[in-house]
Formats: C-alpha cells, structure tokens, sequence
C-alpha cells in the first residue's frame, strides 16, 4: 500500500487521491475490533515504512493507514495541515485519526494548522 500510494502521489495532486477518500460501505467494526484492528494497522506500516527502499513519509503512511481500515470497517479522518517552522519554512503534514484514536502521524500536530480533512463531510462534498 505505501507503494501504491508512492506511485500515485508522482502522478497525481493530493486533492485528487484525497477525494478518493470514504467512509466504509458497511456498518462499522464492533469498538473492541476497531481498537485491535488500529493497532494492528498502525504497526503493519510503522514497520513498513522501515522497510521500504524510499522514505515513506507522513502522507504515504496517511493515506495507506486510511485505506486499509477503511477497507475493514474502521472510519478514519485524514487531516491535512500546515506550520511555519523558522528552521524549514513552510512544511506540510498529514494525519489520521479514528474518532479519538491517534493512528499514524499524530505526534507534534499541536503546532500544525489544519487546512482540510478527508473524507469530506456529507455537506462538504456539495461544495468541493
């Protein structure tokens, strides 16, 4: 998965893999699951990510983290964000949580400004 999203982010802008982002079709894990299931998920691409001949970075861990729990029930937000760092300027992160659940990315996030968050609320998508 963090290949595939690798090869995509060349391709494609974030907003178009973004807006692939959804909700899960069916009705979601039992809670006891979903915790299983985020810890599971969470470590699978910590481990990867290790692994992998290129760096995956916060969006290639976002996006695969989102994609495979959704594909297991598990509804997830992707948040977008921005800081200003004196040292770097201006850099971008990306996040998921589920509902309270820290998944990947989320350390440090305090000091990034949220700019977007996927997959769009139902309101949002009329809009978009």
């Amino acid at each position: 998965m963090l290949a595939l999203v690798a090869l995509l982010r060349r391709f494609f802008p974030f907003r178009a893999i973004a807006a692939r982002t959804r909700h899960p079709d069916a009705p979601h894990a039992a809670p006891a699951r979903q915790e299983e299931l985020i810890a599971a998920i969470r470590w699978a691409i910590w481990a990867a990510a290790r692994r992998v001949p290129w760096r995956a970075q916060c969006f290639e861990q976002g996006f695969a983290a989102q994609w495979l729990l959704t594909r297991r029930h598990v509804p997830t937000t992707l948040h977008y964000g921005v800081a200003n760092r004196a040292d770097e300027g201006m850099v971008a992160h990306v996040w998921v949580r589920a509902g309270d659940v820290d998944v990947v990315g989320c350390n440090g996030i305090d000091e990034f400004t949220e700019l977007a968050r996927f997959p769009l609320a139902p309101a949002d998508r009329s809009t978009a």
